[in-house]
C-alpha cells in the first residue's frame, strides 16, 4: 500500500482530492433547487454510517460511495454528478499534520483556474481541531463555490466538502452547515 508521507509524490494525494473536488463522478454543471424546504427542520433526512464518522442527509438526495486504497468518497446529490452537493473524502495513510496538511492542499488549489481564497480559518467540528475554508474556482463554462472542513485524527484526513454553481451557493448554504453543525458526527477511533 502507498503510505502518504511528507516527501510522497503530491500528485496522488492531488488526485484522490480533487477527486472530491470535482464531484468524483462527473462535473455536469446542473444547478439543482435547493434541497431543503422553508423550515430546514421539515427536511426528512436519511443516515449513512461509516466506522468513523455518520452523517444524515435530505433523503431527496442520493448517495454515491467509492473506496480504494488510498481511501474512501460519500458524494451526496439530488442530481448524481451535479451541484449543488457534499461529500466526505477520508484518505488514509496522511502522517501531516492538520496544518500542514491543509497548507499542502492550498498549494495544489492555487494552481485551478480562477481560483480565490474567501475564508481559512480554525474552528472545531464536534469538538475536534478543524480547518474550515470556502473559495470560489472555474470549472468549464461556470464558477463553483466551495466550502470546506478538514480534520485529521491520528493518520487519516476527512475533508467535508459542499460545492455549488457561484449563483446558488447562497440559497443552499443553509443545508450544508445544518447537515455540518446538527448532522454529522466524527466519531475518531471507533
Amino acid at each position: 500500500m502507498l503510505m502518504l508521507r511528507k516527501e510522497f509524490n503530491p500528485a496522488v494525494l492531488f488526485l484522490i482530492f480533487a477527486l472530491g473536488l470535482m464531484g468524483f463522478w462527473g462535473t455536469a454543471l446542473i444547478s439543482a433547487p435547493p434541497a431543503y424546504a422553508e423550515d430546514i427542520e421539515d427536511i426528512n433526512f436519511n443516515k449513512y454510517e461509516a466506522e468513523d464518522f455518520t452523517i444524515h442527509y435530505p433523503d431527496s438526495w442520493e448517495l454515491q460511495t467509492e473506496e480504494d486504497q488510498h481511501g474512501k468518497i460519500a458524494v451526496f446529490s439530488e442530481v448524481p454528478g451535479g451541484y449543488p452537493n457534499i461529500n466526505i473524502v477520508q484518505q488514509w495513510d496522511v502522517d501531516m499534520t492538520l496544518s500542514e496538511y491543509v497548507d499542502f492542499n492550498l498549494a495544489e488549489m492555487e494552481g485551478f483556474e480562477g481560483f480565490e481564497l474567501k475564508k481559512n480559518e480554525e474552528r472545531k467540528l464536534n469538538e475536534t481541531e478543524a480547518q474550515e475554508m470556502e473559495f470560489i474556482h472555474d470549472e468549464m463554462y461556470a464558477t463553483l463555490r466551495q466550502r470546506q472542513i478538514i480534520l485529521i485524527d491520528e493518520d487519516d484526513a476527512f475533508v467535508l466538502t459542499h460545492t455549488d454553481m457561484e449563483e446558488s451557493f447562497a440559497d443552499n448554504i443553509d443545508v450544508f452547515q445544518h447537515i455540518t453543525e446538527e448532522k454529522f458526527e466524527f466519531n475518531p477511533g471507533d
